[in-house]
């Protein structure tokens, strides 16, 4: 059974006037959140070894029923409402879903593509106090390095786990806000929006229109954020930039006192954002994680923070590297695959790295993205980003090769250099077999998202299209 649902009894027994989620102007307490938890329960358990897909927006909705199926011995499957219909018709197919159950906004789409759809429940007249705690499991899909989605499996087991060592590792208590951002259809977010807070009876805010526009941004996306007043956050790199940026132009003193910790992850994050964050004085952590583990295998944080690493790996975590990759072993490694079985005690996690002697786990980046170059030497993006990072400024750069193999850079927003001095800075930095055969300057913002491949990667046919068009860049080599 999950130790965040029996830490959500006692504290129905003995704070249950705590109020623990909000949303907008709508407040829940611990006895509330039961009400509307007990009746999923009982509701579930007379229905166990089914298969249920879960779809919303981060509400306290989901938050409800999310904690209810985890209670039961169902298999519980979080469908991301952003993932395109084929994709979900695959994951309903592959998973054997039995019901869904989705928000009024999600529910005529996901009625379409799946008939026995049903509308989250909303009244709890019928609520019990006494609960029965089992033990579920949970298939989470990630889009992986494949077309093709791919079911991780997990126990109550490993959600524990992960659970404790965060509570641990950022010292968290029930005085704590937690402001819910990215897709909660994601295993991080459900464990920090949902059963950190049950754990603790701690505060998570929920704001469904915030969580919506996570991949379209404006100024009033982050003025939410900053008016909340968190004291900890989880963000992706662009969204953690972004915030910094505005943070800059609309300082708020309330907010920098309040703040404790922005996890930041899903992918590398510039040394020149993390410094510009420890120059304002804002608790921003990288880490690394992985569907495969549970979520998050290293982070940073305010006792052991290096910057240009994922921080230290987790107590749970034991890594070595192996050919360069990261291997690991832990017990929150999933139990395989859907349907198939993991059957090893090691996970070969397909990211090369290195771990220091102080135990900092350093990423750079895909086995599988790396680039042969024309005089036979392998390189890998993220090594060149991770050199060309230590004397150049700028928001984005794509490192790959166009159709003649020719290897590019296509900088976004250089600035400190002119282009005469790029071209000698990074002759300077790099090594010679690692010279660009071509290097272009951005000059307008690049939506990444019309440029992602099925398994989130960039499509560089489309990148090499658009920056050849003269729209978007300037060749400076």
């Amino acid at each position: 059974m999950l130790n965040s649902l029996s830490s959500l009894i006692k504290h129905y027994k003995f704070n249950p006037d705590k109020i623990i989620f909000t949303e907008n102007k709508k407040k829940i307490s611990v006895k509330d959140f039961f009400r509307g938890f007990s009746y999923y329960n009982k509701y579930f358990n007379h229905k166990k070894k089914l298969t249920i897909g879960i779809v919303g927006s981060n509400s306290i909705d989901y938050a409800v029923i999310e904690a209810g199926i985890s209670s039961t011995q169902n298999t519980l499957v979080p469908i991301p409402n952003f993932f395109n219909d084929d994709t979900i018709r695959y994951i309903i197919k592959n998973s054997n879903i039995d019901i869904i159950f989705t928000d009024e906004e999600n529910f005529n789409r996901f009625k379409l593509l799946f008939n026995n759809t049903e509308i989250f429940i909303k009244d709890f007249l019928n609520f019990n106090d006494s609960v029965e705690l089992l033990d579920h499991k949970r298939i989470v899909y990630t889009s992986g390095t494949t077309n093709k989605p791919k079911g991780v499996v997990h126990t109550c087991k490993q959600i524990n786990i992960v659970t404790k060592s965060l509570i641990k590792t950022f010292e968290l208590n029930q005085q704590d806000k937690y402001f819910s951002i990215l897709p909660i259809s994601t295993l991080l977010e459900q464990i920090c929006a949902n059963h950190i807070t049950l754990t603790l009876a701690s505060h998570t805010e929920f704001d469904k229109e915030l969580s919506r526009k996570v991949f379209s941004l404006d100024d009033n996306f982050f003025k939410k954020i900053i008016e909340q007043e968190p004291n900890y956050l989880c963000l992706s790199p662009s969204l953690t930039s972004n915030l910094i940026t505005y943070i800059e132009n609309n300082r708020s003193d309330s907010f920098l006192s309040q703040i404790k910790s922005i996890c930041v992850g899903g992918s590398k994050s510039s040394i020149s954002m993390i410094n510009q964050a420890i120059k304002m004085k804002l608790p921003v952590f990288e880490g690394y994680g992985l569907s495969e583990c549970c979520s998050v295998v290293a982070v940073n944080n305010k006792k052991f923070n290096k910057t240009g690493t994922c921080g230290k790996l987790l107590p749970h975590i034991e890594c070595e590297i192996i050919n360069g990759e990261i291997v690991i072993k832990s017990p929150t490694i999933m139990e395989g695959y859907y349907p198939n079985k993991l059957n090893q005690d090691k996970l070969y996690t397909g990211d090369l790295g290195s771990l220091n002697d102080e135990g900092y786990l350093t990423i750079y980046g895909r086995k599988d993205d790396v680039i042969i170059l024309s005089n036979g030497r392998n390189i890998h993006p993220e090594y060149i980003i991770k050199l060309i990072q230590t004397k150049l400024i700028f928001d984005e750069v794509y490192i790959y090769q166009d159709k003649e193999k020719n290897l590019c850079f296509a900088f976004e927003n250089i600035k400190n250099l002119n282009d005469k001095d790029i071209i000698e800075e990074i002759k300077k930095i790099l090594p010679e077999y690692i010279y660009p055969q071509k290097i272009f300057l951005i000059n307008k913002k690049i939506n990444k998202q019309n440029l992602l491949l099925p398994n989130g990667k960039i499509d560089t046919l489309k990148l090499t299209k658009q920056i050849n068009s003269g729209d978007f860049s300037n060749a400076i080599l």
